[in-house]
């Protein structure tokens, strides 16, 4: 099978009024890209998957239900993943840090915990070559997205960025400012970064 063309997920749909119930087999997937490395023997790798899962509950659609069903395999090695955001110039009245003015940028691990320190520690250093101010943890410390996925410890490293507004944008108006074009490339270049540190360490 060509893998290229198999996608992430299948949704499978009732075929007629569906009701609000959702089932789905996230470890089910079968189907391994030509570029998924691993170590340990493929039969070794393919314990981890629920195989046959998501055909055993094939018939959740005729009862009006949904079926999401993963095609990926379950074993990824590692994933580092940013959740990417914006945030006002300065604090308002309903934040911890109201009246006060922010840094260019605030990445939030939740205090180390979604993702390896050396992860945060190179965008940090990147985007402050750059010359950008960084902020750690404050007044952001990273919420439901990152504490959710991000698992260190299994080699799942998960960053919250927010970017400052008044870097590319007017905040009354919300269109871009001349700072856009400039932040655009330096973000490309914190990307190329960040894959590089990537490639590392797969």
């Amino acid at each position: 099978m060509n893998t290229s063309a198999v996608p992430p997920f299948l949704r499978h749909a009732p075929p007629t009024a569906p009701l609000p119930l959702v089932l789905d087999s996230p470890h089910s997937g079968e189907h391994y890209p030509d570029d998924f490395y691993h170590a340990p023997p493929r039969d070794v790798v393919r314990q981890a998957e629920d195989t046959h899962v998501a055909r055993l509950y094939s018939f959740a659609p005729k009862f009006g239900a949904t079926l999401i069903e993963a095609m990926f395999p379950r074993a990824f090695g590692a994933v580092w993943h940013i959740d990417c955001h914006s945030m006002a110039a300065v604090g308002d009245a309903y934040s911890d840090d109201a009246g006060r003015p922010r840094k260019d940028f605030v990445l939030g691990d939740r205090d180390g915990t979604t993702c390896a320190p050396a992860f945060t520690a190179l965008v940090a250093q990147t985007l402050a070559g750059l010359g950008y101010s960084v902020s750690i943890n404050d007044p952001y410390k990273g919420v439901e997205i990152v504490r959710r996925y991000g698992r260190p410890n299994e080699r799942r490293h998960s960053l919250q960025i927010e970017i400052n507004r008044r870097l590319y944008m007017d905040e009354a108006t919300l269109e871009p400012t001349v700072g856009y074009k400039k932040l655009e490339a330096d973000l490309e270049r914190l990307l190329a970064a960040v894959s590089a540190y990537v490639q590392r360490k797969v």
